[in-house]
């Protein structure tokens, strides 16, 4: 007899640009996350951020709208189903000499680290992070986009 076991939830490593995207509700990145949101939620999806890429999306919250704003994204993304992945001094000196390697921020590195631990791909639309891709780095769940960050 066969047993009907369900599937294991894909997990996917999220960049900060998808989550401004979707913050900004600007397509197709919110509609991107939206699904990706439902996913998580019926758990056929899981959902990383790399605390790097957390304070990213918080400090360029706070810039664009101010600290109160930010701190309302911060509560929000708490609630939602999503792993922070933790900070280590290894990482650290991997992001730096991924960093030293590639035109890559600092922030982008810890996400790029994160998707290749966890060998998942990393869900993003930042052009920065094509030359990664290409030179086998990380897996890229692209996220076609006419804006930037």
């Amino acid at each position: 007899m066969r047993s009907s076991s369900k599937p294991e939830p894909q997990t996917r490593v999220l960049d900060a640009w998808v989550l401004l995207g979707w913050l900004k509700d600007q397509d197709p990145a919110a509609t991107f996350m939206e699904q990706l949101w439902h996913k998580a939620q019926a758990r056929q999806a899981d959902l990383i951020l790399h605390s790097m890429n957390l304070g990213e999306v918080y400090y360029l919250a706070a810039r664009a709208k101010g600290i109160h704003t930010a701190e309302f994204v911060l509560e929000d993304l708490r609630t939602r189903p999503l792993q922070i992945w933790p900070v280590s001094d290894e990482m650290v000196l991997d992001a730096a000499r991924l960093k030293a390697r590639f035109r890559v921020s600092y922030a982008d590195a810890f996400a790029v680290l994160t998707a290749r631990t966890l060998q998942a791909p990393l869900v993003t639309g930042d052009p920065e992070l094509r030359p990664l891709e290409k030179a086998g780095e990380v897996e890229l769940e692209w996220v076609e986009s006419s804006w930037s960050r």
